[in-house]
């Protein structure tokens, strides 16, 4: 049976590694939570709201104007068939 924790960082289209980073804890931690062998602190899914509205409010901004985010980052996608979803995730990355 998959963890709420799994369902939580899947839905903010992270693996564990990137929520790892996200919330500023180990890998092992991560995988704790996963499993369900730790409770996961209210901090942690804070953390994961966040960005998550993070990411809703940058595919909103791409979506009202994606030929300026398009344009602008070009380069450095290599690609200009990816989703707003795909770009806001890159652009939070590179802040």
């Amino acid at each position: 049976m998959t963890s709420i924790f799994t369902l939580m960082i899947r839905r903010c289209g992270l693996n564990q590694r990137q929520a790892s980073q996200v919330i500023g804890v180990s890998i092992d931690t991560i995988k704790s939570w996963c499993n369900g062998r730790v409770n996961i602190p209210a901090y942690a899914a804070d953390r994961l709201h966040e960005y998550r509205c993070q990411i809703s409010a940058r595919i909103e901004e791409i979506r009202a104007d994606p030929e300026h985010y398009f344009s602008e980052h070009r380069n450095a996608l290599h690609n200009n068939h990816i989703t707003a979803n795909a770009l806001a995730l890159f652009l939070l990355e590179r802040e």
